[in-house]
Parts: C-alpha cells; structure tokens; sequence
C-alpha cells in the first residue's frame, strides 16, 4: 500500500467559541419553547467538552437575527460551492508553501458529504496545482458521512501511483433550526467545518504506512443514524442509543479483526478515533478497556475544532504523531463510525 508523506490541515475561515455558537442555536431554534428539548440542552452546554468550533461562514450568519436556519437546499447548495472553492484554494496554498512536489500525481481522490457540484473538488484541485497532468485517475466519495475519510484513504493508499487525497466538509451550512428535536440539537451542537489534504506515495517510507482496513455494519442499527437531503439541506437522525449500540459491538469487532491480523489490542501504540461527540468516546475507552490518556488526540481535536466529518480523524492523526515518540513499526488504530451503523477501522504502521 501507498505510504502517507504528508497532511496538511485546513479549519473553515471563522472561529466561533462554542458558548456563542450554542447561545446561537438555543435562540433561533427558540428551546423555550420547548421543555424537554431545552433540558436536554442545558445538559449539552454543561458537557459538551467542545471550547471553539470553525465555519466558513462569517458572523452575520450566527447573529440573533441570522436566516440561516431558514435556507433552502438551494441556497445552502450556493453557500457550499462558495466556500468549497475558499476552503480549497486556502489548503493548496499550504501546500504550495511547504514547496511539495506534485508532478508525480497519478490520481485525485475527494470526499465530502455535505454538498454536491459538477465539475467537483477535484477539478479546484487541479486549478490550484497547475503541475498535474489532464489525465490523472479521479474519484470521489460521498453520501457515507464521517466515516468516508477512512474509506478514501483505503482507496488513495491501494491506487497505483502516487495520490492525492483531499476531505472537505462543510457542516455548518445544515444548520437546522425545525422541527426541535434531539438529533437537530444535538447535530447543532456538535459540528463544524474543514479540510485535510493527504499526499500518499508509492513506496515513501518516512512516515506511516496504512496496512490493512475492516469494515463492520452492526447489526438492526440502520434506522439509528442517517443524513438526508430535505428542503432545507440536509438532516441528521440521530437515535439517542448510539453510544450504547457502538459500546456494545465495538469490542467483537476489533477483536476479531486484529485476530486475523495476528495482533494483540495491546500491541496497539496509538489511538486514533473519530469524535462523533463526546459520549462515542467515553464508549470506546469503557469497551476497549482504554487508559484515561490513549484517546488523548482525539479530545484534543474534539475540544478545538468539534465534529468536522470525514477529515475530523486526519486531524487527530497529524496531532498523535505530532505530539508523541513512536517506534519503527508500531500501529496505530484507526476508527470511525457514521450511517449503517457502520464502523471503518484502519491499522497503520509507522515507518
């Protein structure tokens, strides 16, 4: 498998604390209205163990007096070909500046799952880096929600040639401010917006190395989870047994694979897991028997940026390595989970 040589990361353009952002939904989704819900919320601003979130959009957008909860699809559609293109741009300047050699790219993967356009991300990409070729191999990936990052690096990493690997979303733009239930606040809580860009080369052996990927849909969970078009963007359902149906089925699964890959759970030197929110990984810890500090990164990230979908776990993984001494050959564990209920584990091997 190909090897990743680089990550280079991307926020959206604004920061917001999240104490602005929920006093934002708590008004425009009016919970006073609403005692229940408005109870569930007090019990998500006290935990939410979220201090600052990123949009793409700019304040006027979360102000008292702000429509965003009332665009349609159409319009939200407008707003995600706008700043897809911001977002972008900002990213391959990065990746300019790092002056990294792009002559050598055979194909362009792109994820995303909160918009769509024709000609797409990878067509952006291919207008920022003027060195590649008109005839690379392009795909896309989309419609999987957070765990799509995973399966785009499964597919850069077994490409032949070298990749290209870019993940972008835009959640904020979904803002939903009806009907008032768990899963709008709780989506309204929780996500943001960014972008990782992914460089994976043919036998590059500097860095970490994917080696084997699993896939799992727990069973009688496909009605728990999903993300749909509606006329106001897209919508989350979100069943409030999530954290309970992935703590009960997590332990097997990764048992059973890391089986077949002869290896141990505790030969595992690195965690890298998608926050989904804060209860997902309190599941994790308490199934997999984690120490208080092996989900370290994966907080770090949840606690700065929320829940950016598909990159969320590029970010945790650039943090991870960034902040910790491993080992020639030591693995790191990858996982996320997202509508099915489905769960994407990556192994990974550091060079």
């Amino acid at each position: 498998m190909n090897s990743i040589a680089q990550i280079v990361l991307q926020a959206g353009s604004w920061q917001y604390s999240q104490d602005k952002l929920l006093e934002f939904v708590e008004h425009n989704m009016k919970l006073e209205e609403e005692a229940v819900i408005q109870r569930l919320f007090n019990s998500i601003k006290k935990q939410s163990h979220i201090c600052s979130r990123y949009s793409c959009l700019s304040d006027n957008y979360f102000s008292p007096n702000s429509i965003l909860g009332q665009l349609t699809t159409s319009e939200r559609q407008k707003l995600y070909e706008e700043h897809s293109k911001i977002i972008t741009n900002a990213i391959c300047k990065k990746v300019k500046e790092l002056g990294t050699d792009l002559h050598d790219i055979n194909n362009l993967v792109t994820v995303s799952c909160t918009g769509y356009q024709t000609p797409g991300l990878d067509f952006l990409l291919m207008k920022n880096f003027s060195e590649l070729q008109n005839n690379l191999s392009r795909f896309h990936i989309g419609a999987m929600g957070c765990y799509a990052g995973i399966i785009g690096l499964k597919l850069a990493s077994q490409l032949p040639g070298n990749s290209i690997l870019l993940c972008l979303e835009l959640c904020s733009l979904h803002f939903q401010a009806s009907p008032v239930n768990f899963s709008n606040v709780v989506s309204n809580s929780l996500f943001a917006d960014g972008v990782s860009l992914l460089l994976l080369k043919n036998n590059f052996k500097n860095f970490v190395s994917p080696i084997s990927f699993h896939s799992a849909v727990i069973p009688n969970t496909v009605d728990k989870m999903s993300w749909l078009l509606r006329d106001t963007g897209f919508r989350m359902h979100l069943d409030p047994k999530v954290p309970r149906f992935i703590e009960e089925n997590i332990k097997s699964i990764v048992d059973s694979w890391l089986e077949k890959e002869n290896i141990s759970i505790h030969e595992i030197k690195g965690w890298v897991v998608h926050p989904g929110g804060y209860s997902i990984l309190e599941s994790i810890e308490r199934a997999l028997c984690l120490g208080e500090n092996d989900l370290q990164s994966s907080k770090k990230i949840f606690n700065k940026y929320g829940n950016m979908s598909s990159c969320t776990v590029f970010f945790i993984l650039d943090d991870l390595i960034k902040n910790n001494k491993f080992n020639k050959g030591d693995r790191i564990l990858m996982m996320a989970f997202g509508p099915g209920l489905t769960a994407e584990l990556c192994l990974l091997q550091i060079n």
